[in-house]
């Protein structure tokens, strides 16, 4: 009993000095909770069928209007290891900024062909590109056979035994919206052919927009004719799939140079024989030999098609020579996508 006695007074002492010492009694403190562990972040939603079908580049939504799309009237090329198989063209990029192709329907009419296009100026609002192209015809049996006897200024005075076509150019994009584009460019071509061409009335497969020229015909066994020509397209992109271009070719001089062989009886021996060059030059009309068209793309994943219609002012069988532009269908695959950084 003494003892609980003691130990009230105790703690009655010791409470009371702890109010006099300003601190109020109460429990123990006790420890801060731990901060909560954050929950896990939820899993990214899987992809949506057409996102995942997509070849557009990481970061780049698939229904974005892309203005580097197109490649074969820009100035703009495949990406490294990417492939085009088209109706119309069928190019290929080995290596980054350069494409080489082919026209495969030419190809199988027996005029074998290639071209190549290389970038050399690449920017957000454009860029600038170097052209190139070799054509032979090496048998016009087979255009006779495709327009008839004179579809080619080919008669029986004047035949053709091989035209090759060499071309270089110049050829540059610029972006002027998100949804609008510009693109332009000069071309020279160089014919050169050999057989018995009617200098006055050259066929329209080796000059087209020539026109026959007065006086007596001359006969010449080779002829290397010079064409310059300049170009400008538009495309006006409505959304990431369809578009709408128009497509212009206005070739703007023509040349031409004739080798006549020949032998005059009575003069020394070391000029009996002779070569003899005819040639002419003058600036061509943009109606006698320009090429228009307008045409509906889709592009449609990795499918492009385009289809319109053209006019032209060279002759036949060249008239619908459009055709090769306002029409296309292609599929593109491998490599990395294709766009201007």
């Amino acid at each position: 009993m003494a003892r609980a006695a003691g130990l009230l007074a105790l703690t009655v002492c010791t409470g009371s000095s702890a109010w006099g010492q300003g601190i109020p009694p109460g429990p123990v403190p006790q420890a801060p909770p731990a901060a909560p562990v954050p929950a896990p972040a939820p899993a990214a939603p899987p992809a949506t069928k057409a996102a995942a079908a997509t070849d557009a580049p990481e970061g780049l939504d698939p229904k974005a209007i892309d203005p580097f799309r197109q490649i074969d009237y820009t100035a703009y090329t495949l990406g490294k290891g990417e492939t085009r198989l088209g109706v119309m063209s069928v190019d290929v990029a080995p290596v980054k900024d350069l494409q080489i192709g082919t026209q495969p329907l030419l190809d199988l009419l027996g005029i074998y062909n290639v071209r190549a296009k290389g970038r050399i100026i690449d920017g957000e609002v454009g860029g600038l590109a170097v052209t190139g192209s070799v054509m032979a015809v090496p048998v016009t049996d087979l255009l006779k056979q495709i327009g008839g006897r004179n579809a080619f200024g080919v008669g029986r005075r004047v035949f053709v035994d091989s035209l090759i076509y060499s071309s270089l150019g110049v050829l540059g994009s610029v972006k002027a919206h998100e949804k609008f584009s510009l693109h332009g460019g000069v071309n020279y071509l160089r014919a050169t052919g050999r057989g018995q061409f009617d200098f006055t009335d050259l066929p329209v497969v080796v000059v087209p927009g020539g026109d026959e020229f007065g006086g007596e015909a001359i006969i010449v066994p080779k002829l290397a004719a010079d064409l310059i020509s300049f170009r400008l397209e538009a495309d006006a992109r409505i959304t990431h799939v369809h578009s709408v271009v128009l497509q212009t070719n206005v070739p703007v001089f023509a040349s031409a140079t004739g080798t006549v062989g020949g032998g005059l009886d009575g003069l020394p021996e070391e000029i009996e024989d002779f070569d003899v060059a005819l040639s002419y030059g003058r600036a061509l009309l943009p109606s006698e030999a320009y090429r228009a068209s307008l045409s509906y793309q889709a592009t449609i994943k990795q499918v492009d098609l385009r289809v319109g219609f053209g006019l032209s002012g060279l002759d036949k069988p060249l008239h619908r020579s459009w055709i090769v532009e306002a029409f296309d269908l292609a599929y593109r695959f491998g490599g990395k996508y294709a766009k201007s950084p």
